[in-house]
């Protein structure tokens, strides 16, 4: 049989030439998909990114948590409770707060108020400073309602026992006050009471 070897060459030149072609291609798409990826912005967040933002949302989360935790009221009587932290005209606070006998939420807060009060005086020069003494007067003057609170008021009238116990002792006791007595008698004694305090504050 006789060769063609002019054929056989032909037909290994042609599949080179397609291997090539088809290498050529391969790595043209390749090249090509690489400058697409490199070039196309990402789909997602980084990882980075994704630990930043949950040590953001932490940090948020505990910060509402401390916020949830404040107390105003009880920031406002431990603030009082200090000479040099509050003024001690800025008394109205907690002279509200004895003062509401109806607000369920602020009951607990009567009596650690009123302590606050008696604390703070004694903590200044009450009986060498007028200034003093007048705005201990004022706060008296307030608290004075407590006098005549009705029997229900236990808190208010252990209130009044007490601020006016340690303050203003005599006339409580000149005036025959008590907290268990009757409501007309208490009405009585705090008229007196009042009048007296009334009278001290002109002085």
């Amino acid at each position: 049989m006789t060769s063609h070897p002019i054929r056989t060459t032909h037909s290994a030149s042609t599949t080179t030439k397609n291997v090539v072609g088809i290498a050529l291609a391969v790595s043209f798409v390749l090249t090509a998909c690489q400058l697409a990826h490199a070039k196309a912005p990402l789909s997602g967040p980084t990882l980075v990114e994704i630990q930043e933002r949950a040590k953001q949302a932490e940090a948020d989360a505990r910060a509402k948590a401390v916020e949830a935790q404040k107390d105003p009221n009880k920031e406002a009587i431990d603030a009082f409770a200090v000479r040099g932290k509050t003024e001690l005209k800025d008394f109205g606070k907690l002279t509200l707060m004895i003062l509401d006998a109806d607000t369920a939420g602020l009951q607990s807060y009567r009596m650690p108020a009123a302590e606050a009060l008696v604390k703070r005086f004694q903590q200044e020069n009450w009986d060498g400073d007028a200034n003093v003494r007048q705005i201990r007067l004022d706060v008296a003057v307030e608290l004075c309602e407590l006098l005549k609170a009705p029997a229900k008021d236990d808190v208010g009238l252990a209130i009044a026992e007490y601020v006016f116990g340690t303050w203003y002792r005599p006339p409580l006791v000149n005036n025959h006050w008590r907290k268990d007595a009757k409501q007309g008698d208490r009405q009585k004694a705090y008229i007196k009471i009042k009048k007296f305090l009334k009278d001290s504050q002109k002085k």
